[in-house]
């Protein structure tokens, strides 16, 4: 139903007043936090839908009557990403001087949380859809609707091409997706009821919309004069080991022909040692003699994991420590530096997007989005090491530095101790590990003692660190990875076997610790 009015307005009202569960979609024109506007509201219930068209209807007091709706505490509320709609609610809210949705905390319940619970399996699946040509998320409202109550509903076309349907085609596209919201929610109680999972879900993830809500809006403060001052420091050093380089690998000599005619003669031409041209860099290593692993195309590889083994096997070797601190230093100033400065916005704050079903182990994540946003979200705040991991590597600076808290505030940090390997031994009822727990005894390195058969006076933090991430992806069925096995393959070629047969790695391989026991190889040309 298209309401375009306040006596329509008044008439829904009504209706969605005796309501328990009402589904909300917001129509907006864009997904940029700050500049997109909200161009219609859908609502369902379970008897009715309805489209406030914001664009052509005419309206005194649209979100004072929402707003009395939401602060109500009548209704459960229920959209799809949820955060995304709360936050254009609560935006809307405050412009017309409302009470925010943090004052109340109305229940919002969220149909993508919701299926990330039943299956996590759909967590970073796409699936095609017969009404369309690309591939979605499983998790999107459409493959849901598809997936669980068999409709076929039309995929969004774009912001221009939506814009330009009649107010009864935008009415009848945005009241389909409030109603395959409440449809998907109704069943998704249903179902997490029937597997004991329904109170946890209201108790514990659906609130979590809130938490992420205000992380998104609140953002986190950068120190953006550090920031620039670091940078510059970078370009410097970056310049200076340049420097050094050409000082030890000299430069290319050619012999070129220059001019026509009878002016035509030879030329020396001397270009010098670019230590980011693989191909340089490459001659020059092989020119003394150094083995280098093949890259797929058949190219001698220097990637960062070949020249930091390299440099290991010969520490004598001049060229290494240079080139390796350059190389942190460019990433360093690139990933870190000029990334964080990227998505700084005016206040300098970074908004990264905060997703609670992005991964399968329910952790929280942060991602970063940039495609028509004048206020880019990110960074992914969970790919920046952690402090002990830069020290031991030898980089210069600690990026969670650049964070800070605000005035009056403080950065609190909380972990879980060896959370999951202590849940696998509850589950496994593993007297070792169980006895491990029980005892204090560090987890991982009670593994790693018994994995790896030595004399141990002092946990060695390296073997701790290999078999804590072996036991972590055991632990949620992750087999070892690609990446693990071709570095493993890497060292054996720098020692000089350039075929390796197979790879073995030994995972907990004790007697005692049978539950997780296992001898995993694989065959390196498979």
């Amino acid at each position: 139903m298209l309401v375009l009015n306040d006596s329509q307005m008044l008439d829904m009202y009504m209706e969605l007043d005796g309501s328990k569960y009402v589904a909300l979609d917001l129509e907006t024109t864009g997904l940029d936090m700050v500049d997109s506007e909200v161009m219609g509201i859908a609502l369902a219930t379970r008897t009715n839908q309805w489209y406030v068209d914001l664009v052509h209807g005419e309206f005194n007091n649209v979100w004072g009557m929402l707003g009395d709706f939401i602060h109500s505490g009548k209704h459960t509320l229920i959209s799809h990403n949820a955060p995304f709609d709360m936050h254009f609610v609560n935006l809307c809210l405050m412009r017309e001087k409302q009470q925010s949705l943090y004052n109340t905390f109305t229940v919002w319940w969220d149909t993508m949380s919701m299926a990330s619970l039943l299956d996590e399996n759909m967590i970073n699946v796409s699936i095609k859809l017969p009404q369309s040509d690309k591939a979605v998320g499983a998790l999107s409202l459409k493959a849901l609707s598809y997936l669980f109550l068999n409709r076929q509903q039309t995929v969004f076309p774009g912001l221009e091409e939506f814009a330009a349907w009649s107010a009864e085609e935008q009415a009848e596209y945005a009241a389909a997706d409030a109603r395959n919201c409440y449809d998907l929610a109704i069943q998704f109680s249903n179902l997490l009821k029937a597997a004991d999972l329904l109170t946890y879900y209201r108790d514990r993830l659906a609130p979590m919309s809130y938490v992420t809500l205000a992380m998104e809006e609140n953002g986190i403060k950068v120190d953006i004069p550090k920031l620039l001052g670091i940078q510059q420091e970078c370009a410097t050093s970056i310049e200076e080991y340049t420097g050094q380089l050409r000082e030890i690998v000299p430069p290319k000599v050619e012999v070129v022909m220059r001019g026509r005619g009878k002016k035509r003669h030879e030329e020396e031409k001397v270009t010098p040692f670019n230590p980011n041209s693989s191909q340089q860099l490459g001659e020059y290593l092989l020119s003394k003699k150094y083995k280098l692993p093949l890259t797929p195309s058949g190219k001698p590889s220097v990637a960062a994991e070949t020249i930091e083994a390299l440099a290991k096997a010969h520490p004598n070797e001049p060229i290494f420590g240079p080139l390796i601190a350059m190389k942190q230093l460019e990433k360093m100033q690139g990933t870190y530096v000029k990334g964080c400065l990227k998505f700084a916005w005016e206040d300098d704050t970074v908004h990264p997007e905060w997703n609670s079903v992005a991964t399968v182990t329910g952790r929280l994540s942060a991602t970063t989005s940039v495609k028509g946003l004048n206020h880019l979200r990110g960074p992914a705040l969970q790919t920046i090491p952690r402090p002990d991991t830069l020290q031991d590597a030898g980089w210069p600076y600690n990026p969670r530095e650049w964070f800070i808290a605000r005035p009056g505030n403080c950065f609190a940090v909380a972990d879980l101790s060896q959370a999951e390997v202590r849940m696998l031994a509850v589950m496994s009822q593993d007297e070792a590990m169980i006895e491990a727990v029980n005892t204090g005894t560090d987890v991982h390195v009670s593994m790693a003692q018994k994995a790896y058969p030595q004399e141990w006076e002092v946990a060695d933090d390296a073997e701790r660190k290999k078999i804590r991430s072996h036991s972590k992806g055991v632990t949620f069925g992750r087999p070892i990875s690609y990446a693990e096995v071709k570095s493993a393959q890497l060292l054996e070629t720098l020692n000089g076997n350039q075929q390796p047969e197979e790879v073995g790695i030994l995972l907990n391989g004790s007697e005692t610790h049978s539950m997780t026991r296992q001898v995993m190889v694989w065959d390196a040309q498979a």
